[in-house]
């Protein structure tokens, strides 16, 4: 005859409840003497206010009270859980401590909602830790915590900030927020990742990525970030708010290269450059950095030398007519075979075309300081020929 598997304990509702009001110490006895049991916190509302009307006689709820006059938190610090623990759709209405807790199983936070900071700093899971749907008002702490398997964070809504700090994720893991423009601040600093991370969305803020180490793919190709930078001064002199944005900036660019992702890596690439500028760069290369990225918007532009290249011949071909003699037979399409001819002496026939043009133009007569100025625009044009190259060369690099 089959074995017949042992039933498992659940633990819910009212009972879990004051368990839970009855202290940590009587919670982890519990734990030992039932293993592998299931803790089901769906849907509690986890305010004082709240559990204060539905269990008016508990001492443990009124000692709770009496004690956290100033500010209320709603307690699993060092708390163990034996097996699953469900607090899906569960509102706490203050501070979440659940430091050094202890998630044998599978960890469900789905939908629940923390109004104030959710602290899981040194938490343990063991099983899969689902955090997809959360709305966190303020934000949430995981520094030096462990993730064994799945951790997700998809879809969750709001929050400032977010800190992941000296984390190991030792299984596959994402984070993928709905709202990443309300994150002020996220950090994966001193991160291992042993298993494939995601990290996707438009943030107001650069994540730090720094010190991580990274033993599968890191997957930040739907990653965009916006550099926050303030003006000085001038509005030339706009620079970076956060001084280790760069540094930032060049990690995510280690990553994007790593990953043979050139699109994301000229993009983060451009951001390091700008958050630099006025900072680790002098006057001289702020300023060249600049017009490199007035220009060519660091090379990830074809449209912006394209459109300079001919605002720059057809200016100079209107400059070019305006000394014609009064008597010539010349007219604009003389000048732009001109303009042209001086930015391509790379092609055979542009010489010629060329000094013919000049001849219609000016005759034997050009006008004073007419070669310096060609030099200068020549100069300006094969700077925007080199740099649609560059734009061709990045757009279409495999």
């Amino acid at each position: 005859m089959a074995d017949e598997k042992d039933p498992v304990t659940v633990l819910e509702g009212d009972a879990a409840i004051l368990l839970w009001l009855a202290g940590r110490k009587a919670w982890n006895i519990w734990m030992e003497e039932h293993p592998k049991a299931s803790v089901n916190f769906e849907g509690v509302d986890f305010s004082y206010r709240v559990l204060e009307k539905r269990f008016p006689d508990n001492e443990n709820l009124k000692r709770l009270i009496e004690d956290q006059k100033d500010r209320e938190v709603i307690s699993f610090f060092g708390y163990k859980f034996s097996g699953n623990a469900i607090f899906s759709s569960a509102k706490f209405r203050c501070s979440a401590d659940f430091r050094e807790a202890i998630f044998s199983g599978g960890a469900n936070f789905m939908l629940a909602k923390f109004s104030d900071i959710a602290n899981f700093m040194n938490a343990t899971f063991s099983g899969n830790a689902i955090f997809d749907k959360a709305v966190f008002s303020v934000g949430a702490d995981f520094i030096d915590s462990k993730f064994n398997k799945t951790m997700s964070f998809f879809k969750i809504s709001y929050g400032k900030y977010f800190r992941f700090a000296s984390v190991d994720f030792n299984s596959k893991s994402r984070f993928e927020p709905e709202h990443a423009d309300s994150i002020e601040m996220l950090s994966f600093k001193g991160t291992s990742f042993e298993r494939p991370f995601s990290l996707k969305g438009d943030f107001n803020c650069i994540p730090d990525l720094r010190q991580t180490k990274t033993s599968h793919h890191v997957d930040l190709s739907k990653l965009t970030v916006k550099l926050k930078r303030d003006r000085k001064n001038y509005a030339i002199l706009k620079k970076a708010q956060d001084k280790e944005d760069a540094e930032r900036l060049c990690r995510l660019k280690e990553i994007a290269e790593s990953n043979k992702n050139h699109e994301r890596a000229l993009a983060f690439h451009a951001d390091e450059m700008r958050a630099k500028r006025w900072i680790k760069l002098n006057w001289l290369q702020s300023i060249l950095d600049s017009l490199y990225s007035f220009t060519s918007n660091y090379g990830q532009s074809i449209l912006r030398p394209f459109v300079l290249l001919m605002l720059f011949i057809f200016m100079f071909a209107q400059w070019t007519i305006s000394f014609r003699e009064a008597d010539s037979d010349s007219d604009f399409r003389d000048a732009l075979t001109v303009s042209i001819a001086t930015v391509t002496p790379f092609i055979s026939l542009s010489k010629g075309a060329r000094d013919r043009g000049l001849e219609r133009i000016f005759g034997e007569d050009i006008p004073k300081d007419y070669d310096l100025i060609s030099y200068v625009y020549a100069f300006a044009s094969y700077t925007f020929i080199f740099l649609i190259g560059l734009g061709l060369r990045n757009r279409f690099r495999i």
